[in-house]
């Protein structure tokens, strides 16, 4: 639990991707077994300060007997939806471990390990460079919540910040929760795809975060008047 600001050196790569024994009409494609998809490497620049990953558009399993995985260079890979992070409704996301021999091959091929239909749109490389990551992970570990303590459904702790950043929490976002900054609350924010966050202005503050069932008030008040109504008729009805 840290004071974060959430910047990413993500890049979108031009591809061309070519098909391989699939019916492709208006996006829907028809594949089976001896399918491919062949997603071109040639002139990237390879190397362990960047990370690769291919995000699926607009896709749609038009049959419920298909699964979210694909066969990726001849290994099972679970694609990660993110629509229910970002908003990217159908769109999903896998990470490709780039190796000297796939990029000597110059392609990754991507077969289906069903046969089926989808509806497919975009298919886009990104590149994330984390050169600067170790720099980073060092400045933001300066600046934490101290005296933390976590309660039932209460967090709270310390901190002072210089200058204005966002304080990033490892826990799933969720309209339940609230943060307090000295006792005013402060809006919540989904961040880094599915995470508590809330922005600190410079300062000293005590923080509290608190987690309520969503949904939870309105029940309760629900259930009281429809106790009471029952009360109400056996009454009548003596």
């Amino acid at each position: 639990m840290q004071l974060k600001q959430l910047k990413h050196q993500w890049e979108k790569i031009e591809i061309v991707p070519t098909y391989e024994n699939i019916h492709l009409e208006a996006n829907i494609l028809s594949v089976n077994q001896s399918s491919q998809i062949h997603i071109p490497l040639n002139g990237l620049n390879f190397s362990e300060d960047t990370e690769y990953y291919l995000y699926f558009h607009n896709m749609i399993y038009l049959e419920e007997n298909l699964y979210q995985d694909l066969d990726i260079e001849g290994k099972r890979m679970r694609l990660r939806p993110l629509g229910s992070y970002s908003g990217q409704k159908n769109t999903y996301m896998v990470k490709i471990p780039i190796t000297p021999e796939l990029a000597e091959k110059g392609y990754i091929a991507i077969c289906f390990p069903e046969e089926g239909t989808y509806s497919l749109g975009e298919i886009e490389l990104r590149a994330l460079n984390i050169s600067s990551y170790p720099e980073h992970y060092q400045k933001r570990m300066e600046s934490t919540l101290q005296d933390l303590t976590i309660k039932g459904n209460e967090i709270t702790g310390n901190l002072q910040t210089a200058t204005d950043k966002l304080l990033f929490m490892s826990i799933p976002y969720s309209t339940g929760w609230r943060c307090y900054l000295n006792g005013n609350e402060a809006p919540v924010l989904n961040a880094n795809m599915g995470f508590c966050a809330v922005e600190i202005p410079a300062g000293e503050y005590s923080v509290v975060w608190k987690y309520t069932t969503p949904g939870l008030k309105s029940g309760f008040i629900l259930s009281f008047i429809s106790c009471s109504f029952f009360i109400i008729l056996l009454l009548k009805e003596k």
